[in-house]
């Protein structure tokens, strides 16, 4: 891949010229008098692509990561602190913790057996508060983890927008010098529209003030 990014005028038509090229992490982008060349080695698509220059919409450096982590993040924090609340708040122990069903000799079988499960019941149910405080305790500890999982899956790129189809984009370095690359790219790909020009023309094609 090295070795195309040393031999970009192979990859050129018949009078299409370079105007620039930057490094872009392990990758280029080369501007051309018709398009913008990508080499981008360490994608997991294509090590090189291209769009024509007036299909570019712009240039731009952004991060981005695998947002299911996230999503799966918030709802887990969220599921999390309701449990978690709840459990501190509401003491079920106090309602049911002193209730004793334990069955009479004169029970009947059946009777016996249903007090018993009734009995089990509460017990579970004075627990509950307890049950829930352990559940949102783990839930707010899994969305710790899905959010650093989040943060690891984060990348920042170089994104070359394209109008109409899907952009060029390019792993960047994370010291914020392709901030500055960014806006270099994003003024050179753009055509000059010669309003300087246009605007001494203008001025020199004024009539005289007929006061003066």
């Amino acid at each position: 891949m090295a070795r195309w990014r040393t031999r970009v005028d192979d990859l050129l038509y018949d009078g299409e010229d370079v105007d620039t090229e930057v490094e872009v992490g392990e990758g280029a982008v080369v501007v051309t008098s018709h398009r913008v060349l990508a080499f981008t080695p360490e994608s997991d698509g294509a090590n090189y692509d291209y769009v024509d220059r007036p299909n570019v919409a712009g240039v731009e450096r952004t991060a981005r990561g695998t947002v299911a982590y996230l999503f799966h993040a918030v709802r887990a924090l969220l599921v999390g602190g309701v449990l978690l609340a709840a459990g501190q708040l509401v003491s079920l122990d106090d309602m049911v913790g002193g209730v004793d069903l334990g069955t009479t000799g004169g029970a009947g079988m059946g009777l016996g057996g249903f007090l018993s499960m009734m009995q089990t019941l509460l017990d579970v149910l004075a627990m509950l508060d307890e049950i829930m405080t352990l559940a949102g305790a783990g839930a707010l500890l899994l969305g710790a983890v899905l959010l650093g999982a989040y943060a690891l899956s984060r990348e920042t790129l170089l994104v070359v927008e394209v109008a109409g189809d899907d952009d060029l984009e390019l792993p960047a370095g994370e010291d914020g010098e392709d901030d500055s690359v960014a806006d270099q790219l994003d003024r050179l790909v753009r055509p000059d529209d010669g309003s300087e020009d246009g605007d001494e023309a203008r001025d020199s094609n004024r009539d005289p003030d007929p006061l003066a």
